[in-house]
């Protein structure tokens, strides 16, 4: 299964994650966890393996570019996606991940890898995630478009409160928020349509169509303070909010 994006199944016996059922444009997922792989290629010039790894043992070389790229971690029937996951096991070679050479390395990606045919794209471990499952749906074009497609980004992203706090439900368009002590708190929110919401809350939940606030309901012990963005505040005193935008 080498420079391969799988799925592997659990089957009791030791390291199970070996064998799998490759990810398939069209194919329906199977099994119990994904496997996804970097690059493992060969180095013909310095004798050794090169598998993706930013480390003193392998340090970062613009060399290696080639190696990386030829690899073609993809999912099958989606080639023009290639897939190069470097790791650095938890920086315990810093040396070498903060040197020179691999900002010579970045540069070099920049470099070559932004020119035609090539579209560069650094994406987080979910978004690559949602790309794999994005290219299973038989989706194509432009990968930078699936970077959300199954898995919203984490909430922690786009909220922030000043009390604990309970996420209830999630989604790029949808928000449910449990406060989990009396008291006054302040919920704010990088996303368009709503700057915060200020008050002894209990309970917030908001809806957006697009960049625009379609609803927001409040449970708590009012006044509550609505701040849109770049705008006044408002105070309320009822337990529900409606708002168009």
């Amino acid at each position: 299964m080498t420079n391969s994006i799988y799925y592997a199944t659990e089957d009791g016996r030791p390291k199970s994650y070996n064998t799998g059922v490759a990810v398939q444009v069209d194919r329906p997922a199977s099994g119990d966890l994904m496997i996804f792989q970097g690059p493992t290629a060969f180095d013909w010039r310095h004798g050794r393996i090169d598998d993706g790894s930013v480390e003193n043992s392998s340090p970062p070389h613009p060399r290696r570019l080639g190696a990386w790229l030829k690899a073609n971690v993809h999912v099958a029937g989606r080639p023009e996606w290639v897939f190069i996951k470097l790791h650095t096991h938890a920086m315990q070679n810093r040396a070498s991940f903060l040197s020179p050479q691999c900002d010579a390395t970045f540069a070099a990606m920049e470099e070559w890898w932004t020119r035609p045919p090539f579209r560069l794209h650094y994406v987080t471990a979910r978004e690559a995630y949602n790309i794999v499952k994005a290219a299973e749906a038989g989706h194509a074009g432009n990968p930078d478009d699936y970077r959300d497609f199954l898995l919203p980004p984490p909430a922690n992203r786009r909220l922030h409160c000043t009390a604990p706090w309970r996420l209830r439900s999630w989604s790029t368009d949808h928000a449910r928020v449990e406060l989990l002590e009396p008291g006054l708190a302040r919920l704010v929110f990088a996303r368009a349509g709503l700057r915060s919401v200020t008050g002894r809350l209990r309970e917030v939940e908001v809806h957006w169509q697009g960049d625009e606030l379609a609803s927001l309901r409040l449970e708590g012990d009012g006044p509550f303070e609505v701040c849109p963005p770049q705008a006044t505040a408002h105070r309320e005193t009822a337990l529900e909010f409606s708002a168009t935008g």
